[in-house]
């Protein structure tokens, strides 16, 4: 395990800027960051971890009973079970003992229809979208901010040798990253809804039955999301990915 300590700032989303555009980063958000008037910002007090992950050593991605396994540029597929490929893949795991909740390990995305690799489910929805049912990669290092110690870390497992050969220019480029990008969230062209206000009503109702019933604690149609970000041709908005929760934070 090692760490080395980065400039603290209360808004994570400058330290993101360094990798964001950058596949398989992520950026998991504690949520608390506010802006208020003139760009300053302030913090909940329930916020505390923020955790920045890019540049996977390893990733995995599910399609139905498929896995496709991607390592130092040579891709394999499995029919086996994917949870148990990530625990096959991420080994015996090392006792962390730098005081951070991650220095490394599995990071990603779980669809609920993974669960059909496990157990014997109805096809009740179309599958409209060509997305994976799981998007993983295994990261050996991590960029840690504490909001209550305002502290800021660059921590690692070091199980990979790049990792310790690349740290001093993973350290460079998170002390110093970039501005982050100022450009109005704009759709460029004309933003369309398959839903009508009652069928929408319906679905959010739904959704809140879920909540009430403990079936859920965070939902979100991301089909219906992706559908309204495109005109009728097909042709994306003009509004990016990143763009969306960037804009959410400030709300």
């Amino acid at each position: 395990m090692k760490r080395s300590e980065l400039a603290y700032r209360p808004d994570s989303e400058r330290l993101f800027a360094a990798v964001a555009d950058e596949p398989w980063s992520l950026f998991l958000d504690s949520g608390g960051w506010r802006q208020g008037q003139g760009g300053q910002g302030a913090r909940g007090d329930q916020a505390r971890y923020d955790i920045i992950v890019a540049r996977p050593n390893i990733t995995f991605q599910t399609f139905g009973l498929r896995t496709l396994i991607r390592q130092q540029g040579r891709a394999i597929e499995s029919r086996e079970d994917p949870f148990l490929l990530l625990k096959q893949y991420l080994g015996r795991i090392k006792k962390n003992d730098t005081g951070l909740p991650f220095c490394g390990g599995a990071a990603g995305c779980f669809a609920y229809d993974l669960g059909r690799c496990i157990e014997t489910l109805p096809a009740q929805a179309a599958d409209d979208l060509p997305l994976s049912d799981m998007a993983v990669g295994i990261y050996d290092r991590a960029v840690i901010v504490d909001h209550q110690r305002r502290q800021s870390w660059l921590a690692g497992a070091c199980r990979f040798a790049e990792t310790a050969a690349n740290w001093p220019a993973l350290h460079a480029l998170f002390s110093d990253p970039p501005a982050c990008p100022k450009a109005p969230f704009n759709a460029r062209a004309e933003v369309k809804s398959k839903l009508s206000k009652v069928g929408y009503t319906a679905a959010f109702n739904r959704i809140k039955d879920y909540i009430r019933a403990g079936d859920s604690i965070r939902s979100t149609s991301r089909s219906a999301a992706r559908r309204i970000l495109r005109d009728r041709a097909g042709r994306p908005a003009g509004v990016s990915a990143r763009s969306i929760p960037r804009r959410s934070r400030l709300i």
